[in-house]
């Protein structure tokens, strides 16, 4: 009778051993793991879905490896469930949470880093060793609602680009007359639309098309006068061919109307800058110069090779 009495209590201790990690589970296959809060009946993602989750992932408590909050504006990264590259693996993990659900799972370190190309250099850890992966799960798409969610917002941003380019279009003739006239500009622009402001001559000779030349510049917005580059920047002037469309059409022009030792002021509408396209990142998407934006350089020749 004494031998029946003991069997729960015996069951209790094997369960209450079962894992290594005080308050986490193991799954069975080497995962731990821990939830803070479920969120019932959401959905829960499946195999070729997009996940999008807040992760901290820490070695220690004091060791933080990555923390989603800090690298991303909004807290969140995302990325697909493709496969179970391992038993316990964190593709794993998030295939037992639902929207909503926070958790903690313990992975271990040696299986993730046996993932790893031995040709990359990875930390050291010692064997045995577990990452905690603190997750929230905040949202679960399909690959086809991710397809057409990218292609709305691409559509949306053609839209808008479109938008500001006949605004910046529209606008650019008024900024340059409004600076000519604040500055008191006698100078006449020529056919092409640029104006070339000696503000000191040249007593060298002229380059032609195919001439090497150095020349030492600042370029600035024409609509606030900030600085967007300068050679000094660059520690030496700037070098390049006269006539082969190395550098902007309002620089080929002018340079051409230059002694050398000459300096001048520049006002280059953007049909002969960077017109309707700017100087786009093509990477971030960022423009550091915008479309059909005046710029004003002010150029010094300082040889002829």
């Amino acid at each position: 009778m004494t031998r029946f009495l003991l069997l729960p209590l015996v069951c209790v201790l094997l369960f209450s051993c079962s894992s290594k990690f005080d308050g986490y589970d193991d799954n069975g296959n080497g995962l731990y793991y821990k939830f803070y809060s479920r969120s019932g009946d959401t959905q829960a993602p499946a195999m070729g879905d997009f996940v999008f989750i807040k992760l901290l992932n820490k070695y220690t408590e004091d060791s933080i490896i990555f923390d989603s909050r800090k690298s991303k504006s909004d807290g969140i990264v995302s990325f697909p469930i493709r496969n179970i590259p391992f038993k316990g693996s964190l593709e794993e993990a998030i295939l037992m949470m639902r929207v909503g659900d926070s958790a903690s799972f313990k992975i271990s370190a040696d299986s993730i880093f046996q993932q790893i190309p031995k040709e990359d250099s990875v930390p050291t850890f010692p064997a045995g060793s577990f990452f905690t992966f603190d997750i929230k799960l905040v949202k679960v798409m399909t690959m086809q609602q991710v397809q057409d969610e990218q292609q709305k917002n691409y559509e949306d941003y053609l839209k808008r680009l479109e938008e500001m380019k006949a605004e910046r279009k529209g606008a650019e003739t008024g900024l340059i007359n409004e600076y000519i006239s604040q500055n008191k500009v006698n100078a006449k622009p020529t056919s092409s639309g640029l104006y070339f402001i000696e503000t000191k001559a040249g007593s060298g000779p002229k380059p032609q098309k195919g001439s090497k030349v150095a020349v030492n510049y600042t370029g600035k917005f024409l609509e606030d006068g900030s600085v967007f580059d300068s050679s000094d920047e660059h520690g030496k002037p700037f070098e390049f061919t006269l006539g082969k469309g190395e550098v902007i059409k309002g620089w080929d022009e002018a340079l051409l109307m230059m002694k050398k030792g000459g300096k001048a002021t520049l006002i280059i509408p953007s049909k002969l800058g960077y017109d309707s396209t700017g100087v786009q990142d093509p990477y971030s998407g960022r423009f550091s110069i915008l479309p059909y934006t005046p710029l004003l350089f002010e150029v010094e020749l300082m040889e002829i090779k």
